[in-house]
């Protein structure tokens, strides 16, 4: 047994304690696909009247030099603001059943940039107990190439990063 290693952060869902004020602060990073739905499930066990919910969703929306905005939309859109209209709209319907929480305070965000960087900027600037993200059985050579923002959160991010597992595909 090694337990030289100080730093290293609790494995399973080891929640926040609640402040003098009861209330705790949680960020969600969630990327609209099937694993959302599993991260609001997890949130109406865990978050409790006074709590405040901000959920994330990253896009990397970054027009191409010299081309017109409505050529790096996908084909459904033609413009920024109808993707983002509609994006908003599909968010709103994911976390329904968590907006339904009596006395919880839900806060939405459509960023643009790389979650690995973004949720952990959120995370401190809302002053968050912890970060909740899902995580995919992805096979080993897509993790590799791809990388894990679960993986990378859990080791870099400040708060307390709980991971829920899903075997949706992505």
């Amino acid at each position: 047994d090694d337990d030289d290693d100080d730093d290293a952060k609790p494995v399973g869902a080891v929640l926040a304690p609640r402040s003098a004020g009861g209330a705790r602060v949680f960020v969600v990073g969630v990327d609209l696909t099937a694993t959302t739905s599993a991260l609001v499930e997890w949130m109406n066990v865990h978050v409790h009247r006074g709590d405040t919910v901000h959920v994330v969703h990253c896009h990397n929306y970054q027009p191409f030099v010299g081309f017109s905005e409505a050529s790096t939309m996908p084909a459904s859109h033609s413009s920024h603001d109808t993707w983002f209209a509609e994006t908003s709209q599909r968010l709103d319907a994911a976390i329904k059943p968590l907006a339904a929480s009596d006395g919880v305070k839900i806060r939405t965000h459509i960023v643009s940039g790389n979650p690995c960087d973004v949720i952990p900027i959120i995370a401190n600037k809302k002053r968050a107990d912890m970060i909740v993200v899902a995580a995919t059985s992805k096979n080993k050579l897509t993790r590799a190439l791809l990388g894990s923002v679960s993986t990378h959160l859990a080791t870099h991010a400040d708060q307390t990063v709980v991971i829920v597992r899903t075997t949706s595909a992505a």
